[in-house]
């Protein structure tokens, strides 16, 4: 997932191979992201046959994706 965190922190709380040169003293901003790769379509088929909407298949999944996106985009 892109989650993204931003908070403003005073430098010492800091590790210091994180803060570098920055004086420990002065508020800083961090933002954190979230940089774990996305499912890819390998990973539908752990998904098959899962919750509501069962379906019986990767492919059935994948052509019920394209189809709202179709839908979506006509």
């Amino acid at each position: 997932m892109n989650r993204i965190v931003v908070r403003r922190v005073t430098g010492s709380t800091l590790p210091s191979e994180v803060l570098g040169d920055i004086d420990p003293t002065h508020l800083v901003e961090v933002t954190v992201r979230d940089v774990e790769p996305p499912l890819d379509a390998s990973s539908l088929a752990t998904l098959t046959g899962l919750g509501r909407g069962v379906y019986g298949s990767a492919a059935e999944i994948l052509q019920h994706v394209a189809d709202l996106r179709r839908d979506r985009d006509a």
